[in-house]
């Protein structure tokens, strides 16, 4: 509407189709740029709309929407939380005396869904990792010496790595926890927090990262090469790795020298408001064959299957599900711990008596999938003996 005295009715025209760019921050301090007369340009009537402002340091181009056809047009867009600048205006079809032009913008925000909790599954596959890298020398070029999951990899610096002990030693199973949105790190530790949020409906469209707690430590050429370590990893996409053979997600390695250890291949991704699940195989990077190995025929090579399973609720606690009496040994079941943390399980005659007079009953580690499985003495004497499952 554009009344006026004389047509209270009057509208205002539509001959621009409306177009917009938008920049990522507010400029509201004075400028850095100064004027023939002394003066900053701190504001102008001036912009680049395919790019940033020459007089508005403090926002950055993110993107624009060039619309020469319609006379409605939308755009979504996923991102960070934070302060944004939108500039509206429009493509005009000639040059015209245009009048005033009748504009309606209208914005509107949704949460994007955030990870809380969860792990990930590696098993390599020994064979095809001892085919790797032959032309450094004889097979099998690297040797698995040990693995330091999430709680122990992150009590370590990184030349403790390299050299302490490992409380695993396999090629399967190597279960990677979910960071949080905050990690503490060692000397010489890269371990990246997880900042990952994501549309249910578009998952490849999301924000950050996800950054996974674990190291796996390789010999080359049985100690004589020096040590190589795996991990400190983040799951990302990128499509921009599509043409070099990969799926868009992969594996990004923070251990110097940082970048694209494994392409994800034969993706399954199930997305949810609250679950997020993803699988596929462990291919070599390109990175990795040509400029670690020097063996570009290794780029793309499977080597083990990977195996991804978050959610955005709270933790539940780990719990007792099961019991069941043989031959006089008590076996207690328990699910949803923490994959690779300590099961321990306490008992106690007396259900009042105070959590540290209970007694240690026995002890175990969550597998994969966060069950474990503890047996204990059943006593035949005994009125009551209660249970508690405890993870520190």
């Amino acid at each position: 509407p554009w009344p006026s005295p004389e047509d209270p009715a009057r509208l205002a025209g539509t001959n621009l189709y409306p177009s917009f760019t938008i920049y990522r921050g507010w400029d509201t301090d004075s400028g850095t740029i100064t004027n023939a007369d002394g003066t900053t340009l701190d504001q102008d009537h001036t912009f680049n709309n395919r790019g940033n402002i020459e007089w508005a340091e403090d926002v950055t181009y993110l993107d624009h929407l060039e619309n020469g056809t319609t006379h409605e047009a939308t755009r979504t867009w996923v991102l960070a939380a934070g302060k944004y600048t939108v500039n509206l205006g429009g493509n005009s079809p000639a040059t015209l005396a245009e009048g005033r032009q009748g504009y309606r913008a209208t914005f509107s925000t949704g949460a994007l869904t955030r990870l809380t909790n969860g792990f990930a599954t590696i098993d390599f596959d020994q064979a095809a990792w001892d085919a790797l890298a032959l032309v450094v020398g004889p097979a099998p070029v690297q040797t698995l010496t040990g693995f330091f999951p999430q709680a122990e990899a992150n009590a370590l610096t990184l030349a403790e790595l390299t050299t302490n002990a490992a409380p695993q030693v396999s090629y399967l199973g190597q279960v990677y926890r979910l960071n949080g949105s905050e990690v503490v790190n060692a000397t010489g530790r890269t371990s990246q927090p997880t900042t990952f949020a994501y549309d249910p409906a578009s998952p490849t469209n999301h924000v950050g990262s996800v950054g996974l707690g674990g190291v796996a430590r390789f010999a080359v050429l049985g100690g004589a090469g020096g040590t190589l370590l795996y991990g400190d990893y983040t799951l990302q996409f990128d499509a921009a790795r599509i043409p070099l053979g990969g799926s868009g997600w992969y594996l990004k390695g923070n251990i110097p020298p940082a970048g694209a250890v494994f392409d994800l291949l034969n993706v399954g991704l199930v997305a949810e408001a609250n679950a997020f699940r993803l699988t596929g195989d462990l291919a070599i990077s390109f990175e990795v064959a040509n400029f670690l190995y020097g063996t570009p025929t290794d780029t793309l090579k499977d080597v083990g299957n990977f195996v991804f399973t978050a959610s955005a609720g709270a933790k539940v606690p780990p719990a007792i599900r099961g019991l069941s009496l043989v031959g006089g040994n008590l076996t207690i079941t328990v699910s949803s711990g923490t994959p690779g943390a300590t099961c321990r399980l306490v008992s106690s005659t007396d259900l009042s008596s105070p959590a540290s007079a209970w007694d240690t009953a026995g002890q175990g580690t969550f597998d994969s999938e966060g069950n474990c499985a503890i047996s204990s003495p059943a006593s035949l004497v005994e009125g009551a003996r209660f249970f508690r499952v405890r993870q520190p």
